[in-house]
């Protein structure tokens, strides 16, 4: 003869609800240790992730010289290797090229000549193309 079991339905109700109620409690505590994790990286570390992205913007890079010094047979130099710098603008990333050329001039020394070439070699160029700024000697 078959034995037969009888369920607790209380019982069973009674874990579900147990179970349910455990999940809950998890799936809340998951939620706030996100929130408080989004809070800590926007607002308390804003500043060092600010700085982060700005540092993959503006990168140096060194050209080495492509020559040596050049002497002459007494030694006095004919030729040396001096450091120069060109300051490239993309006039699609900038609200108003004017006034960035007139804030670059308050720091560079920028003529009337400089400007005229500079407003050449935009009209001549591709959008999205980065131009030497106004005080760059032509080459």
């Amino acid at each position: 003869m078959p034995q037969y079991s009888i369920k607790d339905h209380l019982y069973e109700s009674q874990l579900f609800i147990n179970r349910s109620i455990a999940a809950a409690i998890i799936v809340t505590l998951m939620l706030l240790l996100l929130g408080v994790r989004m809070v800590y990286l926007q607002v308390v570390s804003h500043e060092h992730y600010t700085t982060l992205s700005k540092d993959n913007r503006v990168k140096l890079q060194p050209l080495p010289p492509t020559r040596g010094l050049i002497y002459d047979r007494n030694g006095v130099i004919l030729a040396q290797n001096l450091p120069a710098y060109s300051l490239e603008i993309t006039p699609e990333k900038v609200e108003s090229l004017e006034q960035t050329i007139e804030q670059l001039a308050l720091i560079l020394p920028i003529s009337e000549e400089d400007r005229r070439r500079f407003k050449k070699l935009r009209r001549q160029r591709r959008p999205l193309r980065q131009y030497p700024d106004p005080s760059t000697p032509e080459r």
